[in-house]
């Protein structure tokens, strides 16, 4: 090896010359047990674990009785298309792909019941930032329809989430603009009747 970098070194190829200096770096790091990062290497996906805890009056009706709900969790590279983008918006994948272009990765929709308790490993993309959930109820409490979650947070202490009569409560990792205390209450939300 060491014959190889005087070769190179001797013909005057500075391509060359810094990728024997690079190998012989990552070759005397490895035999000290020190583990070099390769910067080009694909970043693997994360996992984070998703809980969703419906109440008996999840989207309730008129009479009070809940009602199956859309859920939707969509990965993003950035949050704010998504935070900006009107209730009336989700739920067509059209206006959401037109609304958050090259932010939107990954899209994903499930019908939940009342009274269910769901837990979920969901593969997040390397390159997504964010997690963002929404949950299409009939008469949304504004402002606890959606949440969106930073993606590293969301891999360290997961997300929990309460579906209730007309909004969302979080209580393991906080949604972005909010504190844990905020997002864990109902007391702020109000249903409309």
């Amino acid at each position: 090896m060491l014959l190889l970098a005087s070769c190179l070194l001797l013909t005057g190829c500075s391509a060359a010359v810094k990728v024997a200096a690079d190998v012989l770096a990552e070759k005397a790091l490895g035999a000290m047990g020190i583990k070099v990062e390769n910067p080009n290497a694909p970043r693997p996906a994360k996992t984070v674990q998703l809980r969703l805890e419906t109440a008996q009056d999840m989207n309730a009706g008129d009479d009070g009785q809940g009602l199956s709900t859309v859920f939707r969790v969509y990965k993003l590279k950035e949050q704010n298309a998504f935070m900006a983008t009107p209730y009336s918006a989700f739920g067509n994948p059209e206006r959401e792909k037109s609304a958050f272009g090259q932010d939107l990765l990954e899209v994903r929709e499930m019908i939940l019941s009342p009274g269910e308790i769901l837990d979920l490993k969901e593969k997040v993309p390397a390159d997504s930032g964010y997690l963002g959930t929404v949950a299409l109820y009939r008469q949304p409490s504004p402002q606890r329809w959606r949440f969106v979650f930073a993606a590293a947070d969301s891999e360290k202490n997961g997300i929990t989430l309460g579906l209730h009569a007309c909004a969302m409560t979080a209580t393991s990792t906080p949604p972005v603009g909010m504190t844990l205390n905020e997002s864990a209450l109902l007391s702020s939300a109000r249903c409309k009747r």
